[in-house]
């Protein structure tokens, strides 16, 4: 769904209460998480699993510290499986839709491929949360890279 309106209509207001009822929503049966994507993070499909697995990593220490048993051990092995990951893409030193990867200029092809693997590699984290993602002025950013002059 996309939001438009002027400014002060109350845009963000609704965004911050619709996350809040996703994360009210969200049990250990049925985990849901709301995560906020910056427009500039959307550049790059690695920056935006990295955002979804912080955010999956919240909510597992969350929904851990709720429950015992099985269903803990649950949450503490998929917030392991999140740590790991997000340390690996952290030191990865991922850039901007792949321009620098761990300080080094690659191509087109090369953050395709990390990008593929790295969505492989978060499958197994991903695969057990609804996953709603919210992002605020998206259009700013569309702007800024579909226009030469964003004054026209």
């Amino acid at each position: 769904m996309i939001f438009q309106g002027a400014p002060g209509a109350g845009k963000i207001a609704l965004m911050l209460e619709c996350m809040e009822a996703v994360r009210q929503h969200s049990t250990p049966d049925d985990p849901w998480v709301a995560v906020n994507i910056k427009p500039e993070t959307l550049v790059s499909s690695v920056g935006v699993v990295k955002v979804a697995v912080n955010a999956i990593n919240t909510e597992s220490e969350r929904l851990s510290r709720e429950i015992s048993g099985t269903g803990a051990r649950k949450f503490r092995g998929l917030l392991d499986i999140g740590r790991k990951l997000y340390q690996e893409l952290s030191e990865r030193g991922i850039g901007i839709a792949g321009v620098s990867i761990g300080g080094q200029s690659r191509s087109a092809q090369d953050a395709k491929q990390l990008a593929q693997l790295v969505f492989q590699n978060a499958t197994g984290l991903l695969k057990n949360f609804h996953i709603v993602a919210f992002v605020d002025e998206a259009r700013t950013l569309w702007l800024r890279t579909h226009r030469k002059n964003p004054f026209q």
